[in-house]
């Protein structure tokens, strides 16, 4: 029965990538299978991620013009986190695995504004570990690239742009570190996530706790690497 389920995922998500409610179904029969607890569904993980992976972070979700597929990849990225923790002590390369797959789509500029969200989102998902190692790090130069496409697809650019900042925000849950807003501490949240990203966060209710937990943040990845 799980293989005939997870069969069904597989080839709906490939046969209907423009049809944003199919695949939305698709999600929902992955996600019930997924949290049945009178179904053995471990082996059956390594078949249904790269379903879901392709939710996350495929060109063209939906018809052209349709904004339905940025809930879509949210959803999907949210399966994909649920999966690494509920089989990651199981699969230990898992996590990983899934990371640098998201990784590399989010640093390709060559990616749609699209793939680019769904990366962020997904690479959020997996929490602020990763948040703190793979997406702070590259933020800043990712904003030059952002910038430059703000004036050609506002409302993608500005997706991203938003996913982010909620990255943030997640980051900042984690750190209890607050600083006081300064044009000093703005400049130093600058030179970390870019200029356009900083004056959004610098304008945010949480903008304190968020610029005292990037700053936490590199600080413990210094010293990660230094050890």
């Amino acid at each position: 029965l799980v293989t005939y389920f997870v069969q069904y995922v597989a080839t709906t998500v490939k046969s209907n990538l423009r049809n944003v409610d199919t695949l939305t179904t698709a999600l929902a029969v992955a996600r019930a299978v997924r949290t049945n607890p009178h179904l053995f569904v471990e082996p059956y993980m390594h078949q249904l991620i790269p379903s879901l992976l392709t939710c996350v972070v495929s060109r063209q979700l939906g018809e052209p013009g349709s904004s339905a597929h940025w809930a879509l990849r949210d959803n999907a990225a949210e399966q994909v986190s649920e999966i690494c923790k509920q089989f990651g002590h199981v699969y230990h390369t898992l996590q990983p695995r899934v990371a640098r797959t998201l990784l590399r789509a989010f640093l390709d500029p060559t990616k749609p504004l699209s793939t680019h969200y769904g990366a962020i989102t997904g690479l959020s998902a997996l929490g602020t570990s990763v948040i703190r190692v793979l997406l702070l790090p590259n933020m800043r130069t990712y904003m030059a690239l952002l910038d430059v496409e703000m004036e050609k697809q506002e409302e993608e650019a500005r997706m991203c742009q938003n996913a982010l900042v909620r990255a943030l925000k997640k980051l900042a849950e984690h750190y209890e570190d607050e600083v006081g807003l300064s044009h000093m501490q703005k400049h130093k949240l600058a030179e970390v996530v870019g200029t356009t990203l900083a004056g959004v966060v610098y304008e945010d209710p949480q903008a304190g706790k968020i610029m005292g937990a990037v700053a936490a943040a590199v600080a413990e990845t210094k010293l990660s690497n230094q050890s």
